[in-house]
């Protein structure tokens, strides 16, 4: 009775190696490696499909509960048996320190001598170089703590994407068929070092989709106060500008996204997403200069402005104003408020006669209010229109190129 059980239950390993190998193929590398144990008849079958294998991730799950010797260990002796031609996908998140960057090095270089597509690397205390004038990537996610500079060098690369420490050098060489980049130093914006980010925008100033953290705008406050010779900074190919700004927008930070649209040279832009999530915290009292709304600044092209997080406070509600002051040819603006966004506040937070949200410690007005202040501002473009949404509406419609992430860089690196 129990061997006909076992048979029955057995059955799965009397299906063809082309099907074992389809299943296994759907499952992370470590689980495949587990079915060795299995029976005689599983105990190769993940070398076969990893012999071949096009996507090769050893990221945070094939990291858990590995030491720094033993993830190089395993990953070498993985790479020693993959004998195919060409890799898609290669990713790797890893702390290599010191010790171990000659084996990071020889990593990247194996994916690009076999024509790998897409790099997805996550390093802890690096300086990375993604070189060769007949690499073949198109995609390139990088994230990084406590590293020093990113070296890249590739002339098929389509798409960048950076999050980490604010470093020491960002150095763009080749990359004449890059579209997008995402760049964001989220959290780490008042870090040293204080780097050029006019010299890198400079190296990637043909690309039509950008996102950024606030860290490129303060820069350039800076230099509009210390080294105005440096400036303007020209994105002439820029459709697409998504600005993180991580939170409440008060004074300072509107300042900042004022200074960069003042000095920025951007005709082509078309679309415009401000991202405002974060944790909301009571309002304080501003000291900060009141930002200067740059009166010669005018989007010709812009058609499209999408807030995300919207609170209704009265540096938010400036902000709008200006948009729709200097948008000539704007469709819409989109504002989608915050998850803490209060319906049930009392409408005498509201200033009388000027039709702005208070910026009290109840700065939050109920919705409709706050729509129909938001209709009688003046705009530039007769055609645009106010779209109000709350949180849990989902606008599939209207979103940017890259999608936020929420790094948690302490807990993805083998130590």
């Amino acid at each position: 009775m129990k061997e006909s059980m076992a048979k029955s239950c057995d059955r799965i390993s009397e299906l063809p190696d082309g099907i074992l190998e389809s299943i296994l193929s759907s499952l992370p590398m470590k689980v495949a490696l587990r079915s060795s144990v299995l029976s005689k008849r599983w105990r190769n079958l993940w070398k076969y499909l990893w012999i071949h294998a096009t996507t090769l991730d050893f990221g945070k799950e094939f990291a858990k509960d590995q030491t720094q010797e033993q993830f190089v260990n395993t990953v070498n002796q993985y790479l020693q048996l993959h004998s195919g031609n060409k890799i898609e996908k290669f990713l790797l998140h890893f702390y290599p320190g010191e010790h171990y960057k000659a084996n990071v090095e020889k990593w990247i270089e194996f994916a690009i001598l076999r024509g790998v597509e897409e790099l997805d690397l996550i390093f802890c205390k690096a300086t990375e170089k993604v070189a060769g004038p007949n690499l073949q990537l198109k995609t390139l996610s990088v994230i990084v703590t406590d590293a020093y500079a990113v070296d890249i060098f590739a002339p098929n690369l389509k798409s960048v994407h950076f999050h980490g420490d604010i470093l020491y050098g960002y150095d763009f060489r080749n990359v004449s068929a890059l579209e997008d980049v995402f760049i964001s130093a989220d959290g780490y914006e008042h870090t040293e070092p204080e780097h050029d980010f006019i010299q890198i925008f400079s190296g990637v100033s043909h690309i039509k989709i950008l996102t950024m953290c606030i860290a490129p705008p303060m820069h350039i406050a800076m230099l509009e106060e210390y080294i105005p010779d440096n400036l303007p900074l020209s994105l002439p190919n820029l459709q697409e500008l998504q600005i993180i700004i991580g939170g409440q927008i008060g004074e300072e930070y509107l300042g900042y996204t004022f200074c960069f649209f003042k000095h920025t040279i951007c005709p082509c832009l078309e679309k415009l997403f401000i991202d405002l999530s974060g944790s909301y915290a009571p309002w304080k009292p501003d000291t900060a200069k009141e930002a200067e709304e740059p009166s010669s600044c005018f989007f010709y092209n812009l058609q499209i402005v999408k807030i995300t997080s919207f609170r209704g406070s009265d540096t938010e509600m400036k902000m709008v104003k200006f948009f729709l002051d200097k948008a000539i040819v704007l469709e819409s603006l989109v504002l989608v408020v915050a998850s803490d966004f209060h319906l049930e506040k009392d409408i005498d937070n509201i200033k009388d006669g000027d039709g702005v949200a208070s910026q009290s410690e109840n700065c939050n007005v109920p919705l409709r209010i706050l729509h129909d202040q938001l209709l009688k501002l003046p705009k530039a473009s007769t055609d645009a229109q106010i779209l109000l949404f709350e949180h849990w509406e989902v606008d599939t419609s209207l979103c940017p190129k890259h999608k936020r992430a929420a790094y948690h860089l302490d807990n993805i690196c083998c130590y």
